[in-house]
């Protein structure tokens, strides 16, 4: 299925093509074919590799996601670069254990299943069905073959059958349900004391021997690597002005050169068909019960109530074997050649393709079309092609301008700048452990630190940061790694003494406090001893607002009163503020006074908690039985 496809079109893929496909654990990483040498791995699954520009790609995707998600937002001085590039790995690891393991456990999942899945692409499709021109355009427009794509989405489809086996069989029972209730609804009647961490800081008394003991104690936190500023010049395609409309003789041609393959829709069948597969221990009972079905539609029998009731492909026999509308060159031949001789409203004869028998119905023609050159639609679709042709060939010119004139002047950067009308930018410092902006690009750093650009001063050669990005570097500036002196770091020193002297002082009189409300004193005669106020929020629930997220956790991790005595607890807030709290009663929410939808949203939720549980605890227990081997000096 679908091989005319894969021999007729070509192209690689980017990671627009993986927002299109809504399935779980779908595609991060980059195929090995796009690694070129110089690209060390950073970890060793199973049998396969994972390299850095593999983990490099899907650090830039989840990084960009991170800036889309935010918006204004976002704050790139956030962001722990290392932490987030190990988070990156684990699931590019994740992905690749779960892959070698549905391939060695023998799921399988057939062309049938794959182009039901493809002709639900709204991606692929045009006036609501699949169109096989246009899913080579969209894969070519984006980067990637046929056969690698359609290798990837059986792949998730895979998964998907895996997760989809684990964790169908979780469920909840009512009791379940009604402890939920209880538990998530429960309130809680409080009292709190609040110890200011910013007025004991102000209130610590430091002295110049402190610092100074301090500084001495630890000189390797005041001390900086050897670090670079670089200078720049990038050509970016996404920002390059588009082309102006051509002379209409230059789309005419391009009309011409595209319209059999782009502008022409070919003959079309809307199509049902019953699917008995074969084995080959079954095949002349597979003919037989097909020959049967047969019989039964010559009687008269409906075709759709057949396909529901003993078709086995499961993609279409829910819907009676609807196949939707195709053309030619998705099907296998066989299916194919049956399927284009039938007319309008008539039943094959039993058809023998690699997956079975099948009896084909065609319900309606779609004869072929082609649309005029004058074409609202065709005009903007040559006017894309024409700037998408443009700028790649203006970029590609570019780059390589660039990179003559940075090699023939290696010593500035300036005779590119004036000669493609760039602008020279600036980085801030990196170390040989990246940075912000170019720093997270270990192709960048590694030139930064190369004997030519750091020791010569020479231009690098041309860097590419992504398919659409590259840049040539030189050295701005240079600094040693050297110990910071005392009076340029003192005044941090002293912030952070004061920081620890009232994390201190404040986690003191919060013991304090604790002790003396256990031992039985009123909680407002010890807020008025310490000079702090008593809060009295009363009953708050689980997601009271009024209150802080860690306080209420501290509340609701409470134990029970006992005795009439009150439950007291002692926790830290967001702000770094001590707290201590007093619980004096708890009650349970009452499940009877659940209404149809809450109970079906809480047990929608815990069904969900419990299949995700089953399978983090399968999948942690696959990749243990792997040997993973990470290269932890080269992730940077």
């Amino acid at each position: 299925m679908l091989q005319s496809i894969r021999d007729r079109a070509t192209g690689p893929i980017a990671w627009g093509i993986v927002g299109l496909i809504t399935i779980p654990f779908a595609f991060w990483g980059i195929d090995s074919y796009l690694q070129g040498p110089g690209n060390p791995e950073v970890a060793e699954v199973g049998d396969a590799e994972i390299s850095q520009t593999q983990l490099q790609r899907a650090y830039d995707q989840h990084y960009q996601r991170l800036q889309q998600l935010m918006g204004d937002n976002f704050d790139p001085d956030s962001i722990n670069n290392a932490q987030l590039r190990r988070g990156v790995l684990d699931n590019l690891i994740r992905e690749e254990v779960l892959t070698q393991y549905v391939r060695d456990s023998g799921y399988r999942v057939s062309d049938v299943s794959l182009a039901n899945t493809l002709r639900e692409q709204t991606a692929f499709q045009e006036g609501g069905s699949f169109s096989a021109e246009r899913y080579r355009e969209v894969l070519s427009r984006n980067g990637y073959t046929p056969a690698a794509y359609e290798a990837r989405l059986r792949n998730a489809l895979a998964m998907d059958q895996l997760q989809q086996g684990l964790t169908s069989s979780a469920f909840v029972t009512e009791t379940d349900v009604n402890a939920a209730a209880r538990l998530e609804q429960q309130q809680r009647r409080i009292q709190y004391l609040e110890f200011n961490l910013e007025q004991y800081s102000r209130q610590a008394d430091i002295s110049d021997e402190d610092i100074q003991a301090y500084y001495e104690a630890q000189p390797a936190r005041f001390s900086t690597p050897e670090r670079v500023r670089l200078e720049y010049l990038e050509i970016d395609k996404s920002t390059l002005k588009p082309a102006d409309r051509p002379d209409e003789a230059v789309l005419q041609a391009m009309y011409e050169a595209e319209k059999q393959s782009r502008f022409t829709t070919a003959e079309q069948r809307k199509a049902r068909h019953i699917l008995i597969q074969t084995q080959d221990n079954e095949a002349e009972a597979a003919k037989a019960k097909i020959e049967k079905i047969a019989a039964q539609l010559k009687q008269g029998a409906s075709f759709e109530a057949l396909a529901k009731e003993l078709s086995e492909d499961t993609g279409s026999r829910d819907d009676g074997g609807d196949l939707g509308w195709i053309g030619r060159g998705v099907m296998v031949p066989e299916f194919e050649q049956a399927l284009f001789a039938l007319p309008e409203n008539k039943v094959s004869e039993p058809v023998k393709s690699p997956f079975g028998w099948h009896l084909i119905r065609v319900d309606e023609l779609r004869p072929r079309q082609v649309q005029p050159f004058k074409n609202d639609e065709v005009q903007e679709v040559l006017l894309r092609l024409y700037r998408e042709k443009e700028l790649a060939e203006r970029f590609q010119q570019m780059s390589k301008r660039l990179d003559d004139l940075s090699f023939d002047n290696p010593d500035s950067l300036e005779p590119a700048e004036d000669a493609l009308n760039l602008d020279i930018k600036v980085t801030d410092w990196l170390n040989r452990e990246g940075g912000d902006g170019l720093g997270q690009h270990p192709a960048v750093i590694e030139a930064a630190f190369s004997p030519a650009v750091l020791q010569d001063r020479e231009n690098s050669g041309l860097l590419k940061l992504n398919d659409e990005r590259i840049v040539v570097i030189r050295v701005d500036a240079y600094e040693e790694a050297r110990q910071r002196p005392l009076n340029e770091v003192s005044d941090d020193i002293e912030d952070e003494l004061r920081l620890q002297q009232g994390q201190s002082r404040a986690r003191e009189l919060a013991e304090q406090a604790v002790k003396r409300l256990r031992d039985g004193e009123n909680a407002a005669a010890v807020a008025a001893a310490l000079g702090i106020r008593l809060e009295v929020p009363g009953w708050v629930e689980r997601e009271d607002e009024r209150l802080d997220a860690r306080l209420l956790n501290t509340i609701f991790g409470l134990p029970r009163p006992k005795g009439g005595e009150a439950s007291v607890g002692h926790g830290v807030l967001s702000s770094g503020n001590q707290a201590v709290v007093i619980l004096s009663a708890v009650q349970d929410g009452d499940p009877a006074k659940l209404t149809a939808e809450e109970r079906e949203e809480i047990q929608r939720r815990l069904a969900a908690r419990s299949a995700n549980m089953e399978f983090r605890v399968y999948e942690t227990a696959v990749r243990d039985s792997m040997d993973v081997t990470i290269y932890e000096e080269r992730l940077q």
